[in-house]
């Protein structure tokens, strides 16, 4: 079975970490993430689903060797293509705004919170596991 390939993102400022409360399709706390559409690059669809979810294009950008899978509920069909689940692969942005304008098509809130807290806030054990894998090898 086929996965989507896509992006996350853990973004910061100082010594704060944005995360999205999300309201499509499910309900809670994640990073920015979005799937690559067919015939875009990569960083193409790093940098359409940063100015998406923040209004901002003004980042530094960190490509990291980490990613990370996982399955969906039930097939999930885009683009004329069934998928089981989607890998990401995993960035760290440096925010350089200090403004944000979410979409909420698919959140409803943004918080900008400390490390320690960034762990009770997530939903899934994936995306914690990722900030986990950036703290260690970019932010200590």
């Amino acid at each position: 079975m086929t996965y989507r390939k896509g992006v996350c993102v853990v973004i910061h400022r100082n010594n704060d970490f944005l995360i999205f409360h999300r309201i499509q399709n499910w309900k809670g706390w994640e990073f920015l993430k979005g799937g690559i559409k067919p015939g875009e690059s990569e960083k193409k669809c790093l940098l359409r689903e940063l100015k998406e979810e923040t209004g901002s294009s003004k980042f530094k950008i960190i490509k990291t060797p980490y990613s990370f899978k996982y399955k969906w509920k039930k097939d999930y069909i885009k683009d004329n293509k069934r998928f089981h689940g989607m890998i990401c692969n995993l960035y760290l942005a440096k925010f350089l705004e200090n403004r944000i304008k979410i979409d909420r098509t698919e959140h409803d809130r943004f918080l900008w919170t400390k490390k320690d807290k960034v762990f009770k806030h997530l939903t899934h054990v994936n995306h914690k596991k990722a900030f986990k894998y950036v703290l260690k090898k970019y932010l200590s």
